[in-house]
C-alpha cells in the first residue's frame, strides 16, 4: 500500500505513515494501490482503476461506527 499523502510505501496494517506521519488513506495526492500521483478530486486512478474513495467520502462525507 502507498501512502495517498506523501506517496512512499506503507505496511497495510499502520495507522500514520512512518515518512510523512499522516493517515495512510486520508490524503489525495497519490494512489494507495500503485503510488501514482493523483488529482484531489479524481475518483478512479487512471494507472491501475482502483477506486480512490475512502469509506468517509464514500458515505457523503461522514463518518458512522457501525
Amino acid at each position: 500500500m502507498y501512502c495517498r499523502n506523501c506517496g512512499q510505501s506503507v505496511d497495510e496494517k499502520a495507522i500514520a505513515c512512518p515518512h510523512c506521519g499522516v493517515p495512510p488513506l486520508m490524503e489525495r495526492k497519490f494512489c494507495h494501490n500503485c503510488g501514482t500521483a493523483t488529482q484531489p478530486n479524481q475518483i478512479l486512478c487512471i494507472k491501475c482503476g482502483v477506486s480512490l474513495a475512502t469509506r468517509a467520502s464514500a458515505i457523503g462525507g461522514k463518518s458512522r461506527i457501525v
